[in-house]
């Protein structure tokens, strides 16, 4: 998945129509209602409305139409799936950058990122979130680097509604999110951590359970009290 590698203008397009499939459409001519928006964020939509399936599943775009820059000079674009963050660029700061607020708050944080790699980064982890071949394990500190031998971390910033050592992973074949695991899936040995590997097809998804202990079917292995067949909440 090179295109998360050096993420450019035509990131999200090559990496939904990897993901999702061949069929997505080439996108026509911006609509209208569009052109008050970013160049990056009227890309995603068009990406978006070209792949005729859903690729959010847990946060989500504003609608177009609710769009609208604001007082402040904030135009928001991205909302929390609780509607407990927002997100907004600033359409005339030089290179875009994108800034979160909580709700209930008037001030705005940056967010780490400018809109361009912002929308390649909640792309992969809506992708991950909504992906059918997946699973999710709880792994020791101290396997964490096996765990991960043949993944590489994407230089996205955690959003201001995850664990700030979230982190977004890619290998050859699948994508990994690594988090704090939620109240009551840790180990109280050592520090643990829940890593989610998300592949496009059972093929790759298979090869990577087995190589920390199981496989699509069983959960065999050194560590099969880890896997967890219902993933905790992200």
């Amino acid at each position: 998945m090179d295109e998360l590698l050096s993420i450019d203008v035509g990131s999200v397009r090559a990496f939904v129509r990897r993901w999702y499939g061949p069929w997505m459409e080439s996108g026509g001519p911006r609509a209208d209602a569009w052109r008050h928006l970013p160049d990056a964020l009227a890309d995603w939509h068009a990406v978006a409305a070209s792949a005729r399936v859903p690729i959010t599943f847990q946060d989500h775009p504003i609608p177009i139409s609710d769009v609208a820059l604001e007082g402040d000079g904030m135009l928001p674009f991205w909302v929390e799936n609780q509607n407990g963050y927002r997100w907004a660029v600033e359409v005339k700061a030089p290179g875009l950058p994108v800034y979160s607020q909580e709700w209930g708050s008037s001030g705005w944080a940056w967010a780490g990122e400018g809109i361009e790699r912002f929308l390649v980064h909640c792309t992969v982890r809506e992708a991950i979130i909504g992906a059918e071949q997946k699973f999710t394990a709880i792994v020791p500190d101290s396997l964490l680097v096996e765990a991960l031998e043949s993944f590489v971390s994407l230089p996205f910033v955690a959003l201001a509604s995850e664990e700030p050592e979230t982190r977004v992973l890619v290998c050859g074949d699948a994508l990994a999110r690594l988090t704090v695991p939620p109240v009551g899936y840790d180990r109280a040995q050592e520090r643990s951590w829940m890593l989610t590997v998300a592949a496009p097809d059972l093929s790759g998804i298979e090869r990577h359970r087995a190589r920390l202990g199981g496989d699509a079917a069983h959960d065999e292995g050194p560590f099969p009290e880890d896997v967890i067949d219902e993933p905790p909440p992200f």
